[in-house]
């Protein structure tokens, strides 16, 4: 009977867990999977303590990274072989990380802060900066305001690595990028949410006309993507120009106090972690500058062009591989509503669509 009792208390105390893990949104594996790993990739660069963080209780570094682990791997996730791999990846690649920004920002991690929410990066550094991309951020030596020390900038992937968001511009950033006003396209969904009472999100979904406001909005998006793609055709005329753009359009362009969104300069630099997954289950890593890794996959492409084709909803900057002569998609941008049919605030998204291509070795220049 006591056995009985002590099984039913271990079960309760599982299903807690499963449930814990499920409110902190453990959306799919690969997402839980990257936060587990820059949640270890902090704790091991921060001297084996999680990272100091602005999150509501409960929702602190640990817990997050002990609700996605215990939702991948289960409740005795700490001896799973698949956990204990990457938790030995994450303190390579954090040792790694320590050696590249002694050697090339003259600091030692004396503060590392988890920095993955947008709002993170103001309330760290004291300045919003739309564009960065940091998931950690970490201080050198300082004495009293953290803020006064040098800071580096961490953006971490992890897996398999086929593509990497860079950023979300919205429409200003996306029309002052191609030369063209794409706020224009809003007016005509804008009238006919009008005429429907401008309905809520909740509303929207149960609306008995809601397959005509999603068409509105497609066409919408449409007519937004094929006025960016001719304002980019017409505004960057050869591979240099076309290049700067993209440099620019994912925030791989250098940095400058207070940042530049326009420019593509972030306020911090920027340094990309990438823990790339190999079929065997080792793990290649890679850390370097942010617009060295953007600056060495476009020295791979020629002939730079951009498509698009009509009904799409992205637009696409192909490049002919200098090695194999193969046609690739070099940038990609994509103009979407993210659920949000009931409103005209469309989006960008933005990638490099063969930046971990087989082909493409970004640790240098093409042909050096």
């Amino acid at each position: 009977m006591i056995k009985f009792k002590q099984y039913l208390r271990e079960h309760l105390e599982f299903l807690m867990e499963a449930k814990k893990a499920k409110e902190i949104s453990a959306k799919n594996r690969a997402d839980s999977l990257g936060k587990i790993f820059e949640l270890l990739h902090g704790k091991h660069l921060n001297g084996g303590k999680f990272p100091e963080d602005y999150r509501a209780e409960g929702r602190k570094p640990q817990d997050v990274h002990n609700a996605h682990a215990t939702a991948v791997f289960g409740k005795d996730f700490a001896k799973n072989k698949e956990y204990i791999a990457m938790d030995k990846a994450a303190k390579e690649s954090a040792r790694q990380t320590a050696a590249h920004l002694k050697k090339h920002h003259g600091i030692t991690p004396k503060r590392v802060a988890w920095t993955s929410q947008a709002s993170d990066h103001e309330t760290e550094t004291g300045v919003k900066d739309p564009i960065s991309k940091a998931d950690l951020i970490v201080t050198g030596s300082h004495k009293g305001d953290h803020r006064k020390g040098k800071k580096v900038a961490l953006s971490l992937k992890h897996g398999k690595l086929k593509s990497v968001n860079y950023s979300n511009p919205g429409l200003k950033t996306l029309g002052r990028h191609a030369g063209v006003d794409l706020t224009q396209y809003q007016k005509p969904h804008k009238e006919l949410l009008n005429r429907m009472g401008n309905p809520t999100h909740e509303e929207y979904k149960n609306h008995p006309k809601r397959h005509e406001i999603e068409a509105s909005t497609r066409l919408m998006t449409q007519n937004m993507t094929r006025a960016f793609a001719d304002g980019v055709r017409k505004k960057y005329k050869n591979d240099d120009q076309l290049k700067d753009y993209i440099k620019r359009s994912v925030g791989a362009n250098g940095h400058t106090e207070g940042g530049s969104e326009e420019q593509g300069k972030t306020h911090l630099p920027h340094v990309l972690v990438h823990a790339k997954l190999k079929s065997d289950g080792s793990y290649e890593h890679h850390v370097m500058p942010a617009e060295d890794h953007v600056h060495n996959y476009l020295t791979h492409f020629k002939d730079l062009h951009v498509v698009h084709n009509p009904g799409q909803t992205s637009v696409t900057i192909y490049g002919t591989h200098k090695g194999t002569g193969k046609i690739m998609p070099v940038h990609r941008t994509s103009i979407y509503m993210g659920g949000a049919h009931e409103t005209a605030n469309a989006r960008g998204a933005t990638t490099l669509p063969s930046e971990f291509h087989k082909t493409v070795d970004t640790s240098k220049p093409y042909g050096e």
